[in-house]
């Protein structure tokens, strides 16, 4: 019985100190909060959340919805991701809320289960491939649960099994992961990259900035091009998406809510390599044609910025491929609201004037990281 019991503990030894070590590093790294205290953390105490074991921004975003309360949002994937407050004449009205949705089916869900007042304004980005059936058929019934909770034991769960597998393809820095962590950052993609969620939903891609190398040829981008990767793939417009977005229209004058859509930039590389296929991309080149005639029947406006040179903009103004830096969606947000004479006060004239003119560089506006190999902006005229 001993002898059981003896091998019994040699066996469970291992077990135990992994469970050991992986609780330590996850709780010590911040990646174990709930998304209650994320929100927390990042609205009273501005610390820039970037997880890397585990992703809850869907919860957490709408925790900071719940305490923000703003006016104004920025909706979509993460090529709305973007937006700053900073330009607006009251930034606290502002959040971002994009990758709150990941489908254009997400877009109903979103307003249904707005936790608080309804916004007066919402910036949608609108993805192309949306209405591609080739990327998404539409074929799931689910949506994203914005007031879901995990339980801790979940949460330690799922990120044990991703700090794991790091574990053992010796991707952990153990220098690292022991020393003490300062307070502004959580999750270590923040404490390692300076990457993260931002107090104002946007976020900043600290590993980008930080890189030594660039790739302004796009030639990841234009593999999947040429592989025809699902989210590049050749198709017709799903006429089913379109009534999606129909529905979603009536619901937001329903809702009193005032929605800008616009079809968010590719890189003027990309957008040049899709175009020499423009037959075989409706999804892409006749969205505008066929989307108008519905948001004009709401009184709603629609914008085509799908290539980025139509921003004044150049390739540099780019964090890849298919999402524009912050300082494109800067010109977005000003070439959005200088069309809406009732909304003209919304952005701060002064800090217009100076980011149109002295943007620290293509991809910051302020520079709140020192750049590897900062490059220049095409200045707004």
């Amino acid at each position: 019985m001993k002898k059981f019991i003896l091998k019994t503990c040699l066996f469970l030894c291992p077990i135990v100190i992994l469970i050991v070590v992986n609780f330590s590093f996850l709780r010590n790294g911040g990646e174990l909060y709930s998304p209650t205290k994320l929100s927390i953390e990042n609205q009273s105490n501005r610390a820039l959340i970037g997880l890397a074991y585990s992703d809850p921004v869907i919860q957490f975003k709408h925790k900071n919805i719940q305490s923000r309360k703003p006016e104004i949002i920025a909706l979509g994937t993460s090529r709305v991701l973007q937006f700053r407050d900073i330009y607006f004449t009251e930034p606290h009205k502002f959040y971002n809320a994009g990758r709150s949705i990941t489908k254009i089916k997400d877009l109903e869900p979103f307003v249904k289960h707005y936790p608080i007042t309804q916004p007066k304004i919402i910036i949608l980005g609108l993805d192309q491939d949306f209405f591609s059936a080739q990327y998404d058929s539409l074929s799931s019934t689910g949506f994203n649960n914005f007031e879901s909770t995990s339980k801790f034991s979940g949460r330690l769960l799922s990120s044990s099994r991703n700090f794991t597998a790091d574990l053992f393809n010796s991707k952990i820095n153990w220098e690292f992961l022991t020393k003490k962590h300062p307070s502004n950052r959580i999750g270590y993609t923040a404490l390692t990259h300076n990457e993260g969620f931002r107090v104002d939903g946007s976020y900043l891609y600290g590993r980008l900035l930080l890189s030594e190398n660039d790739d302004y040829m796009f030639s990841d981008v234009l593999n999947r091009i040429k592989k025809q990767k699902p989210r590049f793939a050749p198709a017709e417009i799903n006429r089913a998406a379109v009534d999606v977005y129909e529905k979603f229209l009536g619901l937001c004058a329903a809702e009193n809510i005032y929605l800008i859509t616009f079809l968010p930039p590719y890189s003027h590389r990309v957008y040049d390599e899709l175009a020499e296929k423009s037959d075989q991309y409706p999804y892409i080149f006749q969205l505008h044609d066929t989307l108008a005639p519905l948001c004009k029947k709401y009184n709603y406006p629609l914008y085509d910025f799908s290539d980025l040179k139509t921003l004044g903009a150049n390739d540099f103004e780019t964090i890849d491929g298919f999402h524009g830096s912050e300082t494109a969606y800067f010109k977005i947000a000003h070439l959005i609201f200088q069309n809406e004479p009732k909304f003209k006060n919304i952005l701060d004239a002064d800090k217009v004037r100076y980011f149109s003119k002295t943007p620290f560089s293509a991809r910051q506006l302020l520079p709140e990281l020192d750049e590897i190999h900062p490059k220049p902006s095409t200045i707004a005229q």
